[in-house]
């Protein structure tokens, strides 16, 4: 498999950080890389499954089925009551998570809205990369299958940071 540049500067990056995970804004790739750019070259290694990545709701709704299930007996509804406050919150408009009942916690918003958007209860309509992380399957290849092939421009912090990576022990 052959590495784009950025792509390769993306991983060794990831290399550098404790755990090999690292925050989206950390990522430093290049004045020339645009945000919109980083995000594909993080889609594109993790459809190969080198990194996986946490994504946060930034914009969603309820959909037909959850202005539906509200609108039904609220006594029996299947759903928490936190979950209630946040599809009670979005009812017709598309809100930010910081818009939801402040009867919700903010620590657990993120993941109730995934929920509910699991559930098909909202539609989430915007989102955004947050943190990536170097999977078994990405140190793998690293370690085992990646070979450099011609004349690719990285730096030398970036390049020790691989070498450093190959001579750790590798843990089960």
């Amino acid at each position: 498999m052959v590495l784009s540049v950025a792509e390769l500067n993306l991983l060794l990056q990831l290399l550098a950080q404790p755990g090999y995970r690292a925050d989206i804004n950390q990522l430093k790739l290049g004045s020339k890389l645009s945000a919109a750019r980083r995000d594909s070259l993080c889609q594109s290694l993790q459809a190969q499954g080198w990194i996986a990545g946490e994504v946060t709701v930034q914009r969603f709704r309820a959909s037909r089925t959850g202005r539906t299930l509200m609108a039904l007996d609220t006594t029996a509804l299947p759903i928490t009551p936190d979950e209630h406050w946040v599809l009670k919150s979005c009812g017709e408009n598309s809100i930010t998570p910081g818009q939801i009942n402040r009867r919700v916690p903010a620590n657990l918003r993120q993941s109730l809205i995934q929920g509910l958007a699991a559930q098909g209860l909202v539609k989430i309509t915007q989102s955004r990369l947050a943190a990536v992380w170097l999977t078994h399957a990405g140190q793998a290849f690293l370690r085992h299958d990646y070979c450099p092939r011609g004349y690719q421009s990285i730096s030398l912090t970036a390049l020790g940071h691989y070498l450093a990576f190959l001579r750790r022990q590798e843990t089960p």
